[in-house]
């Protein structure tokens, strides 16, 4: 069933008098994709391909120059629904400490709760649902700012938990973390879309993440270069490179393999997988 729909969406910050369709200077152009309920994508780019730009459309804190976004069926342009794709819809931004408000964790987790006029005792359950999701229920009491990286991230996820959105965008989460960090948030987000079925759209530029999501949206220039499931586009390795885009390193390497003579069928996408594929074909 389809959630998400873009329609040949047009963006452009320009906002001055004389901008028009001819010399306006688009961050996104003429893009159409869809995204069906309970899937899990990511969106990828280079730095300055509109990816963020997109993470916006789709809870309407941007909308179309043209085009159309559609949200579980409402156009984004209607300014009397974008209370209603925002309930659907959840944001997590690049860096955590721009959405955490309170001075506890349990406090910041029921701050969207509150603004949306729960009642008291539904807002506790919601609080501690959402924190035990994303396995920071224990540190409740404790100040944000006590938190590492990866435990901020997982409390601004569990924020937006709280609020039940039927689909979280999340705009490079793991982009400001450690290793163990982006493990962390990465686990948190596939855990929220296996078991509880939330839709996931994921902005990123680690192609590692990538890998284990349902389909892979390209994004250059802001226009759709390719998309897929993983195997489909990392596969794609020249295109990549072409246009100034990584492949997995496991993905990478074997591709090199190949073009050495080594007799490779499939490009592996993770680093076991690649350990696996060369220990047949060299030993």
């Amino acid at each position: 069933m389809e959630f998400i729909r873009i329609e040949n969406l047009f963006f452009t910050y320009d906002e001055e008098e004389n901008t028009t369709p001819e010399n306006a200077r688009y961050v996104v152009e003429d893009l159409s994709l869809s995204i069906n309920k309970g899937e899990f994508v990511a969106i990828l780019g280079h730095n300055g391909s509109g990816k963020s730009t997109i993470a916006k459309q789709l809870n309407a804190m941007l909308t179309p120059t043209s085009g159309k976004v559609y949200i579980d069926g409402i156009d984004s342009s209607d300014e009397d629904r974008a209370y209603d794709i925002r309930r659907r819809v959840g944001l997590v931004l690049q860096n955590p400490d721009n959405q955490l408000v309170a001075s506890v964790v349990e406090e910041d987790v029921a701050f969207g709760p509150e603004n949306l006029g729960i009642e008291p005792r539904e807002i506790r359950d919601r609080v501690d649902y959402a924190l035990k999701a994303v396995d920071m229920y224990e540190h409740r009491l404790k100040a944000p700012y006590k938190l590492s990286g990866g435990q901020k991230q997982r409390v601004a996820i569990a924020g937006i938990i709280a609020m039940r959105p039927d689909c979280i965008v999340l705009d490079e989460p793991t982009a400001m973390l450690d290793p163990k960090g982006r493990d962390e948030v990465m686990q948190t987000i596939t855990k929220l879309n296996k078991e509880n079925g939330i839709t996931i759209v994921m902005i990123t530029h680690y192609m590692e993440e990538s890998v284990m999501t349902d389909r892979v949206f390209v994004i250059d220039n802001g226009r759709l270069l390719t998309s897929g499931t993983p195997d489909e586009v990392f596969s794609q390795v020249e295109l990549m490179k072409k246009h100034r885009l990584d492949v997995p390193q496991a993905t990478e390497l074997c591709h090199k393999l190949r073009a050495c003579g080594v007799e490779i069928d499939m490009l592996p996408l993770t680093d076991n997988d690649c350990v696996d594929m060369l220990r047949e074909v060299l030993i």
